[in-house]
């Protein structure tokens, strides 16, 4: 076909004798020193509620489960959630407002020591938060 260069590599990706010595990079996946997942306990201030960070390459991604009857403190504030390990930290600020059911945001910031702070932004007296995002370190 005019027009059309190959190196050959497509053609060899189901031969498992790799020929070309085609890497994970290079295809686009991620090896699997680069796939991990974690499970956390929150402070007490977030009830202790579990949260599971798991990563792929430089795609990390935080999930805690419900949270019910969540109080902010009187004095507001962005109280610590928990700390991320070493290898699911960003390497810049990461800062996510989500929102709230019922109204309202939750804001969530991570350090690049691996602090999570979370403030809420809310009239409500207590709310469910269930946090869920994901960022590139």
């Amino acid at each position: 076909a005019d027009g059309i260069e190959s190196t050959g590599i497509i053609a060899h990706l189901q031969n498992t004798s790799n020929p070309h010595q085609v890497t994970a990079e290079q295809v686009g996946a991620v090896s699997e020193d680069e796939v991990g997942d974690v499970s956390l306990t929150a402070t007490a201030q977030f009830k202790g509620a579990k949260i599971r960070v798991a990563r792929a390459g430089k795609i990390v991604t935080f999930c805690t489960a419900p949270i019910t009857n969540y109080t902010k403190p009187s004095g507001g504030g962005y109280p610590t959630m928990c700390t991320l390990p070493q290898g699911y930290r960003p390497s810049s600020l990461v800062d996510v407002l989500l929102p709230l059911t019922g109204g309202g945001s939750v804001n969530v910031m991570v350090d690049t020591g691996g602090k999570v702070s979370v403030g809420v932004i809310s009239d409500a007296a207590s709310m469910t938060l269930r946090i869920v995002f994901t960022f590139a370190q």
